[in-house]
C-alpha cells in the first residue's frame, strides 16, 4: 500500500499537484538496523543486502520549484531540475536506514531512485544505496528515461514508471 501510495504521490507532483505526503521515519538517533539472518522480501538476501530500494525508507521525492537544489526546467515534458548536491550527511543516513557499516560505503552507490535527469530530487527520500555491481543494469535505464526526455517522446510520468519497472537480475 505505501509503495502505490508513493507512486501516486510521484505522479501526481510530476502534473503539479501538491499532494500530501506522510512522514517517512529517519533513523536520525537510532541504532543501525542489523540485517536479517532471512531475506525479507524476494529483493533482500540472506546477508541484508537491498537489491531494490526499501519503500519505507526510499518511496523516491521529484524535484519542484520548493526544492532548495532547483535550478529550472528542463526537456519539452518542462521536468524540475535539480543540481545534484549530495553529502556525507546524507549517506550516513540512508546508509543508517538500510544497516550498511561506513566500512561497507565502498560496495554501493549511493543512487538517486528517480535520478536527476529525470526530475529527482536529492532529498533523502530519493536516494538508496545500490550494489555496486547493479549499478550499471539501472544506468541503462536512466539513459533511455534522459533520451525520451530529451527528446520528447516520454513524459516524466512515463520516465518514472520505466524506472520503477527496473529490476535487478537478482529479483524475481
Amino acid at each position: 500500500m505505501m509503495k502505490s501510495f508513493a507512486f501516486l504521490c510521484v505522479v501526481l507532483a510530476s502534473v503539479g499537484c501538491q499532494a500530501p505526503v506522510p512522514p517517512v521515519p529517519h533513523a536520525l538517533a537510532a541504532p543501525a538496523p542489523q540485517p536479517t539472518a532471512a531475506p525479507t522480501s524476494p529483493c533482500v538476501d540472506v546477508k541484508g543486502i537491498h537489491h531494490l530500494p526499501d519503500p519505507r525508507f526510499t518511496p523516491g521525492k521529484l524535484c519542484s520549484p520548493q526544492d532548495p537544489d532547483f535550478s529550472g526546467y528542463r526537456y519539452p515534458a518542462h521536468v524540475p531540475y535539480c543540481t545534484r548536491d549530495i553529502g556525507g550527511k546524507e549517506k550516513d543516513l540512508v546508509a543508517r536506514e538500510y544497516g550498511i557499516p561506513r566500512s561497507d560505503y565502498h560496495l554501493y552507490e549511493f543512487d538517486h531512485l528517480v535520478p536527476l535527469s529525470s526530475g529527482g530530487s536529492n532529498d533523502a527520500n530519493n536516494l538508496w544505496p545500490q550494489p555496486l555491481d547493479e549499478a550499471h543494469d539501472k544506468d541503462k535505464v536512466e539513459d533511455r528515461a534522459y533520451n525520451g526526455l530529451k527528446n520528447g517522446t516520454l513524459t516524466q510520468e512515463q520516465a518514472v514508471q520505466m524506472l520503477h519497472a527496473w529490476r535487478p537480475a537478482s529479483c524475481p
